[in-house]
């Protein structure tokens, strides 16, 4: 992915109902959000993040080179790629939201529960 040449994050409070790019969950009117702008690639964008989405994108983002950086939009990737806990949070938020929770998710999670309850009835 190419860095952009202008990026800007204001933070700035919900006047309407917005909806998180990442989570596809609802950020309601009142609400602090991350209103991602720039010029990528001689064209212009603008997402909006909600502040779980933002928090989450940030912890995962620290200490990262910024070209490998994860972008608004792109957490549920980068989540399908982490562990049963950060996939349960990141559930946790869309759900939250009343965004859409991707079925695979779901799997995931229940997955990796049940490789946990096996390891720990094992371990006994």
């Amino acid at each position: 992915m190419e860095v952009a040449e202008l990026y800007q994050i204001d933070i700035r409070k919900a006047r309407k109902v917005h909806k998180c790019a990442d989570c596809l969950g609802v950020i309601p009117v009142g609400e602090k959000y991350h209103f991602h702008h720039g010029i990528c690639e001689g064209r212009t964008f603008s997402h909006k993040s909600c502040a779980d989405c933002e928090q989450m994108r940030n912890d995962l983002n620290a200490g990262e080179p910024v070209d490998e950086c994860i972008c608004v939009g792109e957490l549920v990737d980068a989540v399908f790629d982490l562990n049963v806990k950060l996939i349960a949070q990141y559930v946790g938020y869309a759900t939250k939201r009343g965004g859409y929770v991707r079925p695979w998710m779901k799997d995931r999670i229940e997955g990796g529960l049940k490789k946990l309850n096996s390891f720990n009835q094992g371990s006994l």
